[in-house]
């Protein structure tokens, strides 16, 4: 008689669907920073983040390897908790600049920078927590590694 496996040591199958959509929506952002860099740049000056050069790389590369990382299934739990980070920024920095008059703004800006809409962010910001909690789902690599 063969033993069948609790219910709660198999992969789910939705997590799959969640670890994709999620990837996808990291690494759309990422590419779309990377395409259109100034207005990031100036979305993060007007949110005064310091080192606005440096932060504006940094924040584009990070959100293209959390992507790809997710997309893949590869370090779910700590690429998620880095996406976790970047998209509560984001969210942070959206709101800020949201409630910003357009007196108060930067040198050299004289409207607001377009910034993505927030229910986005706070949707893959929820998806990353959740993969956090309960992994990466079936054909991931990491349930290659565990076998």
């Amino acid at each position: 008689m063969k033993r069948k496996t609790p219910f709660y040591n198999t992969p789910s199958k939705h997590l799959f669907v969640i670890r994709l959509v999620t990837g996808a929506a990291f690494l759309f952002f990422g590419i779309f920073h990377m395409i259109h860099p100034e207005n990031f740049q100036s979305l993060l000056r007007t949110a005064t983040i310091p080192l606005v050069a440096f932060n504006s790389v940094f924040i584009r590369v990070v959100d293209c390897f959390i992507g790809i990382f997710l997309i893949l299934g590869y370090q779910t739990r700590l690429a998620s908790a880095i996406g976790c980070l970047s998209t509560g920024l984001m969210i942070w920095i959206c709101v800020r600049v949201m409630q910003l008059p357009l007196s108060m703004l930067p040198d050299g800006l004289k409207e607001k920078p377009f910034y993505p809409p927030i229910f986005l962010m706070i949707i893959a910001f929820i998806f990353a927590f959740y993969l956090i909690i309960f992994g990466s789902g079936r054909w991931s690599l990491d349930n290659l590694h565990k076998k």
